[in-house]
């Protein structure tokens, strides 16, 4: 059967905040969205986004990289937040998510990934809009339709509150990246143990795992392959990824890359398009960390696929 959202009350400043977040997302999702929300519900967020003046695309990053799967150490953490003394938050009314700028967008992505529907659209609400459809797009289909009802319905939030869950965020953020025993790290081991495997391991591997633990096996997926790796593929396989790839994508794939991955690649391109991607490259000057993360993802999206074709292979 059908999951309908549950009747919540629309807040006007909640239907504009839905109406930003969808119109950043692709018509699909949108459509799926309202397709589950009750009549009343998606006419209201149909008209507010028709009416809105929308907001600057926000980067089509898809959710990879590190993810954790111990809802223990989760509700632990959870404890040490909830009993955090006060004077421990930060004083300003206005929560900064300078924070985010400095971490990776997956990062971002598994901290929220198991917050209660409430909390995330509290997050979403208050963070800056480029954020959000890349954690709308990391939820699974029923918890993003409950999140965005739950967006809509929400109305003016005490600046107390918004303080304690972005200071919630950046905690756990920060204990994903410096535990050396999360659940990251055995993600991190396993991928590395799989790629030093023949093809027909990972692949059996992975079709096991996918039947009982689809969302750890779309993680490791995801790391399966990183921008970083195209340094260590030969020049044959390099060049295939080359003929699926725009000089502008080239370009702007190339802004925050190592020096090794930037020499492998222009080594591969016609001298026309190494001097087109240069041009480019210095035509863009400073540019978004989302933008440069939306480029390495379409080169990283074609990598995969080949590889799945069989046509490159990380162990080359």
């Amino acid at each position: 059967m059908t999951q309908i959202a549950k009747p919540v009350e629309l807040d006007p400043q909640g239907l504009q905040r839905v109406a930003r977040v969808l119109r950043s997302a692709s018509p699909a999702a949108v459509e799926s969205i309202l397709d589950r929300l009750t009549a009343e519900q998606s006419a209201a967020i149909g008209e507010a986004m028709a009416s809105s003046a929308g907001v600057h695309d926000a980067a089509k990053e898809t959710v990879c990289g590190e993810v954790i799967n111990l809802d223990q150490h989760r509700s632990n953490h959870r404890a040490i937040r909830d009993a955090s003394p006060p004077d421990s938050l930060p004083e300003s009314d206005e929560p900064s998510f300078e924070f985010l700028g400095r971490v990776r967008q997956s990062t971002l992505f598994v901290a929220i990934l198991r917050e209660r529907p409430q909390t995330i659209a509290i997050l979403l609400s208050a963070m800056p809009p480029r954020f959000a459809p890349g954690v709308i797009r990391a939820l699974s289909e029923h918890r993003r339709i409950e999140v965005v009802a739950r967006l809509a319905g929400l109305g003016e939030v005490a600046p107390a509150v918004v303080r304690d869950v972005v200071f919630g965020l950046q905690q756990r953020i920060e204990k994903i990246c410096q535990s050396d025993s999360s659940a990251a790290d055995g993600i991190q081991r396993v991928v590395r143990i799989l790629q030093a495997c023949d093809r027909e391991t990972e692949w059996s591997t992975l079709r096991a795992l996918g039947q009982d633990n689809p969302q750890l096996t779309e993680e490791i997926q995801q790391m399966l392959f990183d921008f970083e790796d195209i340094a260590n593929l030969c020049d044959q396989q390099v060049q295939s990824i080359v003929r699926h790839i725009a000089t502008e994508t080239w370009a702007m794939a190339l802004k925050r890359s190592s020096d090794e991955v930037r020499a492998k690649v222009f080594k591969n391109l016609t001298p026309r398009a190494a001097q087109h991607v240069r041009a480019e490259m210095s035509y863009l000057g400073e540019v978004l960390p989302s933008e440069i993360d939306r480029g390495q993802q379409c080169v990283i999206d074609v990598a995969r696929r080949l590889s799945s074709d069989g046509d490159i292979s990380r162990a080359a």
